[in-house]
C-alpha cells in the first residue's frame, strides 16, 4: 500500500535520528505510525492513502461475497468481513494501535513503574488483532479450501493425489 511506501522512506531517514540517543523516543514513535498519517496535506497523496475511517465496509464486504457465491452469504460472514476490513482499512484506528505499542515499547524502557497499567491493554489490543487476523485466514482457506453446491453445502475438492493426468 501506500502508506507502507511512505513509511519505508521516512524509516531510512528515523535512523539517522538514533544517532542522537535522545531523539531515539521520537525516531521510534514516528517509525511506529509512518503508514498511517493523520494529517495530509497534498490532496494526491490523501487519494492514495486509505481513509480516516473506513466507512463502506459494510456494502464492500457484501458486494465481495455475494460476487463469490453463487447462494447470499450469511449475515455472520458479511459482518466480519465488514469489521475486518473496517479495523484493518481506516488510518485513524491504525493510528492509535501502532501508536499506543509504540508508547507501551518506550516505556518499557525508560517508565517501567507504569508497565501494570499499559500492559494489559496491550495484551488485551493484540489478543484483538491476532483473532481478527486468524478468523480472517480460517474464512479465507474455508472459502479455497471447499466450494459451495447449488444445495448450499460445502463439497472438497479433487486432491492432486488423484488419478489425473498431467
Amino acid at each position: 500500500s501506500f502508506g507502507q511506501f511512505i513509511a519505508s522512506i521516512i524509516l531510512c531517514r528515523i535512523a539517522l535520528l538514533q544517532i542522537v540517543p535522545s531523539l531515539t523516543v521520537i525516531s521510534n514513535f514516528a517509525s511506529a505510525v509512518a503508514s498511517t498519517p493523520l494529517f495530509v496535506l497534498s490532496e494526491t497523496m490523501n487519494e492514495r492513502l486509505p481513509p480516516l475511517i473506513f466507512t463502506k465496509s459494510l456494502k464492500i464486504a457484501e458486494e465481495m461475497l455475494e460476487a463469490d457465491t453463487s447462494t447470499s452469504p450469511s449475515r455472520a460472514r458479511v459482518w466480519f468481513f465488514a469489521y475486518f476490513m473496517f479495523i484493518n482499512h481506516s488510518r485513524l484506528i491504525q493510528f492509535f494501535i501502532n501508536g499506543y505499542q509504540s508508547v507501551v515499547s518506550i516505556s518499557i524502557i525508560f517508565f517501567p513503574q507504569y508497565l501494570g497499567k499499559l500492559v494489559p491493554l496491550l495484551v488485551a489490543i493484540l489478543f484483538h488483532q491476532g483473532l481478527l487476523s486468524a478468523f480472517y485466514v480460517v474464512l479465507l482457506f474455508k472459502k479455497l479450501l471447499f466450494r459451495n453446491t447449488s444445495d448450499g453445502t460445502a463439497k472438497m475438492q479433487r486432491n492432486l493425489d488423484d488419478d489425473d493426468e498431467f
